[in-house]
């Protein structure tokens, strides 16, 4: 009787006001007339559910991998076993290409069909290495600051040399992993090379250009232009030939060959390398037998060259069409003849040939 009376009394009651009836709360339903100093801490709830790991088919162990991210992005590097929560358990041999015993996310390796054999390997060594304590860092001393501590506060901190027991299991892992590799020829030195693609990387901004880009499937760009004018749909074109001239560029590269002409004075070229920049110079002399020095700085990535086989011939290569045509038109340009009949003076360096660096 207690209970149902107290909730009896919790409860609201209704009272009359003039021709109507209203209901009042009771004074423990009532609002707060002062807010708590600090708010109340409460916990968040975890949405993410953790799921067990699914290992694609391609990383099986003893698949040479590689890294695309990272200290050591783009080494190749032999899988040796599969951790916890999706983490790989990966090595150079340190001795072949510098990468040493590590983990890394399978999110960022590419599995390659290259394998190496794993027969011979020390298991105790590799479940000790595979521990969860094994790559954890060493404890920091106390932040209090003695008196040498304080005197070597300018002074360049020591190197930090790897542990005894990391490079005794480095020694006993490399060892049979190093004989394995070779017994297939010419694989140690295809894990000693570095990945990359042939010609660099190319980036080309197109923010200005309301165009949506996606990738359906291996191999194919869609461009699409929603609610476009005449005009705006023109820019389809020129997109799809950027990106074509970008696949082209890093791929097969581009050429230009240009040829001296000269009727009255031998013109002289010279080539150097910058130093400072880093960017390839050309100078130009005795055009039309002036004593002005022409000189063109090329453009970032393009490379030129005197021509072996033909007399009186330079190349132009790069990977970047725009970057090795600019550098064509300022040498072009350069050599422009100025207050004389261009009908009789045709002295100058044209392009002669356009084509790629490797042919198809």
């Amino acid at each position: 009787m207690s209970s149902k009376q107290g909730t009896a009394a919790q409860s609201s009651t209704k009272k009359k006001f003039g021709k109507g009836q209203r209901e009042v709360p009771h004074h423990t339903q009532k609002a707060k007339k002062w807010y708590p100093a600090e708010d109340e801490t409460q916990l968040k709830t975890v949405r993410k559910s953790i799921r067990p790991t699914t290992v694609r088919p391609s990383l099986t162990p003893g698949a040479i991998l590689i890294l695309l991210a990272g200290r050591f992005r783009g080494k190749r590097v032999v899988l040796l076993k599969h951790l916890q929560q999706g983490v790989l358990l990966v090595t150079g041999p340190f001795k072949v290409n510098g990468v040493p015993l590590r983990r890394v996310n399978a999110r960022y390796v590419i599995a390659t069909s290259a394998k190496v054999d794993l027969k011979g390997l020390d298991e105790k060594t590799i479940e000790s290495v595979s521990a969860d304590g094994y790559f954890s860092r060493e404890k920091k001393k106390d932040g209090t600051k003695g008196e040498e501590e304080f005197f070597k506060q300018g002074e360049k901190p020591e190197k930090k040399l790897p542990s005894s027991t990391r490079a005794k299991d480095q020694k006993a892992v490399d060892k049979q992993l190093i004989a394995n590799i070779k017994k297939e020829p010419h694989l140690i030195s295809y894990l000693a090379s570095s990945f990359s693609l042939r010609k660099g990387k190319l980036v080309k901004h197109l923010n200005h250009l309301a165009v949506c880009f996606s990738h359906p499937k291996k191999d194919v760009i869609n461009i699409e232009l929603h609610h476009g004018a005449r005009k705006n749909v023109a820019t389809l074109r020129t997109v799809r030939t950027i990106i074509q001239n970008l696949i082209i560029g890093v791929t097969r590269g581009f050429k230009y060959k240009m040829r001296y002409v000269y009727a009255h004075f031998p013109i002289n070229v010279n080539l150097e390398k910058n130093n400072d920049t880093g960017l390839y110079e050309v100078d130009i002399r005795n055009f039309l037998g002036e004593k002005i020095v022409r000189r063109v700085t090329l453009q970032p990535g393009v490379e030129v060259e005197i021509s072996k086989n033909t007399k009186d011939e330079i190349a132009l290569s790069g990977n970047s069409l725009e970057g090795v045509s600019q550098s064509a038109a300022d040498i072009q340009q350069i050599c422009r003849v100025k207050n004389k009949d261009i009908r009789k003076f045709l002295d100058g360096l044209y392009v002669s040939e356009r084509g790629n660096i490797t042919e198809a």
